[in-house]
């Protein structure tokens, strides 16, 4: 029941439970059910879970092998990890058990375990982790004093940005990250060709609240620049090396800030500002006392600059289907006197306003259907497009039932995370999905991406197109009411496998043509053109802005077909060079331009996109949340009004309420109520230096 995986072969030798390519079969051990085989070092498995009572775990694991020789794999959860090893149990279905000789220390809620195979040749069947009670936490993790300190081992990231593709060192993990075995004390693996530019973030878990310096163990055989930033819940320090002698020459450089940290998860993120290091691990150390000299407490205090809010010429705005022009001044649009009962969709780059009814009363179910684009395959964005989605369709004020036999992923606000995207499926897996699926849920609406693991897997290319053709006549002559959305295909940071992405795209309209000439309620979507490799976190799958593209993209086939169900019998006005909007009090969607933009989101529950330029976001106490959807750090800035202070703001990880980890979420500690949401925002970047007050 893994979340996601990397195997080293394709297909499911086992044929049992998963159409993907982890190799599973029944299993004879007691209570039956599936067991993992087949296993091969360097293939990894990742689990989600959720812990109800925090404390202290071991993991034993339920595994058999018929073989003698090398069958280990390390644990990972929540930054500490062990590692277990079997021998011979006498047989494939001879089970027994083997327990870490680490204890893990966890704290309640969700938590993912990941599991790296070392060796080869045996089963995994299933894993507990069994609480042990009293302080016996021997996972050399605890982060509570100056001898055992937190250690967070280099190559155990989370997410990361590698500017080249494919691992240069060939160790330990199959992404774009390079690692090689290190020689330093205790072996293990080293993060090494490092350049500037590269990022890599970590989670981790801290026992006790207090003071920590962050000691890391680096290397390097050249001079040169060899620095980088470490940023901790809003704190950030920066350390720097010179050449060591060697690449495995290794040294402990200390950081000169202190970080202040409380218990519970954390994440640390690593922006490389040098070239050609490596580095091994990072150990976190208590330090007693009123120590911290980071300069960044995490309880901010005021730094903030004094902004002055131009909102120059000032247009009073609310009877609709008026024409505002501006000069060549600074002029602005404010809504505050629409006393609909509805918000505005205020776009000042298309120059439209359109006034909001009442929603549509009947619902729109939509399935999301493809692969792990669909499902949300990557820790920084686990929802993928589909919160984004929900929130545009929300904000447009659409009733939307999301349908799918699946239903994970922790994304940005109250969304309805119900889905049909299956991670490693190609074109006729999800085929083989489609009956059931659509039968079950009978969707209004299915948006269909398929096809990068056909290319990825190099599975009879030539016929892709064919398969696709096949799927689409199968949805539609199981459900002939049902619009279907298709769409190309993402790119891939791989030429090789980029030019089959390109070949197979070219082959879609065509079909989708075809089908529109059969009668069919069928849709083609450009995805492919809409991204570029930059919206990439891996050589596939989008990061947070690139699935912030790919929503947008789907949301603008979906409305362009279903009409825009809240607009007030075409109620609009016309802007012309207009520099700023402020909103309703009401729930409005609000975009600015290319240039610098102020925008005030008004009361409601705004969704809001600055659309280029240095925009300034305003935030006051007493209002609903604004969702920011394309915050740009150390450009774009946040304004504290209405007496609301820095002093007052939390500055947290979206993971903390519920939003995606990858998310920032600014909170005012005086009642707890939450000012923003900022989209695909690392919280470690945010700072005094992001806002301003008036």
């Amino acid at each position: 029941n893994y979340s996601s995986y990397f195997d080293n072969s394709n297909g499911n030798t086992g044929g049992a439970h998963r159409n993907d390519n982890v190799d599973i079969e029944n299993a004879t051990d007691a209570g039956g059910g599936y067991n993992v085989g087949w296993i091969e070092s360097g293939e990894w498995l990742s689990y989600d879970f959720n812990l109800t009572e925090a404390g202290n775990y071991k993991l034993v694991s339920r595994v058999a092998s018929a073989e003698g020789g090398n069958h280990s794999f390390k644990a990972s959860i929540a930054g500490q990890e062990t590692q277990l090893t079997l021998g011979n149990t006498g047989g494939w279905q001879n089970w027994t058990d083997v327990e870490s000789a680490q204890n893990f220390t966890l704290s309640a809620g969700n938590n993912t375990l990941r599991v790296d195979m070392i060796g080869n040749n045996f089963n995994i069947n299933y894993f507990d982790l069994v609480k042990v009670e009293g302080d016996t936490n021997n996972s050399g993790n605890p982060g509570n004093n100056n001898s055992n300190p937190l250690r967070i081992e280099a190559e155990n990231y989370s997410s990361y940005f590698d500017n080249s593709n494919g691992n240069t060192g060939g160790a330990h993990r199959n992404d774009n990250v390079d690692i090689e075995s290190t020689s330093d004390t205790g072996g293990g693996y080293n993060v090494g060709w490092i350049e500037s530019g590269e990022w890599l973030s970590y989670d981790f878990n801290v026992t006790e609240a207090g003071n920590y310096k962050l000691v890391s163990r680096v290397a390097s055989a050249e001079g040169g620049n060899h620095s980088f930033k470490a940023s901790i819940a809003g704190q950030e320090t920066q350390l720097t090396l010179g050449n060591t002698g060697g690449w495995q020459n290794w040294t402990d450089v200390e950081s000169a800030q202190n970080f202040t940290l409380s218990a519970g998860n954390n994440t640390l993120r690593v922006d490389m500002i040098g070239s050609s290091f490596n580095i091994n691990y990072f150990d976190l150390v208590k330090v007693e006392g009123d120590t911290n000299n980071s300069g960044n407490p995490p309880s901010p205090t005021p730094q903030t600059q004094t902004v002055n809010l131009n909102f120059g010429n000032i247009f009073e705005a609310g009877a609709g289907n008026q024409t505002y022009n501006g000069s060549n001044a600074i002029d602005t649009v404010r809504y505050a006197n629409v006393n609909s009962g509805f918000g505005i969709e205020g776009n000042l780059e298309t120059g439209v306003v359109k006034y909001k009814s009442a929603p549509v009363n009947s619902t729109i179910k939509i399935m999301p259907f493809g692969d792990s684009i669909t499902d949300g395959y990557m820790q920084s964005d686990t929802a993928g497009y589909r919160d984004d989605l929900w929130n545009m369709l929300k904000a447009d004020g659409y009733s939307i039932d999301m349908v799918g036999d699946k239903s994970e992923g922790a994304g940005t606000g109250d969304f309805d995370n119900d889905h049909a995207g299956y991670s490693g499926y190609k074109i006729n897996d999800i085929a083989s999905l489609a009956d059931g699926l659509l039968s079950r849920h009978n969707p209004d609406a299915v948006i269909l991406m398929i096809g990068t693991n056909d290319i990825i897997q190099e599975y009879d290319l030539a016929n892709a197109p064919n398969r696709l053709s096949n799927l689409i006549d199968k949805i539609t002559n199981n459900s002939p009411d049902t619009e279907v959305f298709v769409a190309s295909i993402p790119p891939d940071k791989n030429q090789f496998r980029q030019q089959r992405v390109i070949d197979y795209n070219s082959k879609i309209p065509g079909i989708v043509n075809q089908k529109q000439n059969q009668g069919k309620k069928v849709t083609f979507v450009d995805m492919f053109n809409q991204l570029s490799t930059s919206d990439l976190e891996d050589d596939v799958h989008p990061n947070p802005g690139g699935n912030a593209k790919i929503a947008q993209t789907w949301h603008d086939a979906l409305t362009n077909h279903y009409g825009q169900p809240n607009t007030n019998s075409g109620i609009t006005d016309n802007l012309n060079n207009i520099d700023n909007i402020i909103g309703t009090v009401y729930d409005d969607a609000l975009r600015g331009n290319a240039g610098d933009n102020i925008i005030v989101g008004g009361d409601g529950y705004d969704y809001i996109a600055g659309g280029g330029g240095r925009d300034k976001f305003v935030l006051a106490s007493g209002k609903e949340t604004d969702t920011i959807i394309d915050f740009t750090v150390n450009e774009d800035l946040l304004v504290l009004s209405d007496g609301l202070s820095y002093g007052q703001l939390g500055i947290a990880s979206g993971s903390s309420y519920g939003y995606n980890a990858n998310d920032t979420v600014i909170i005012n500690n005086n009642n707890s109520e939450q000012l923003a949401v900022l989209t695909g925002v690392d919280f470690n970047t945010i700072n005094a230096n992001s806002f301003g007050v008036v």
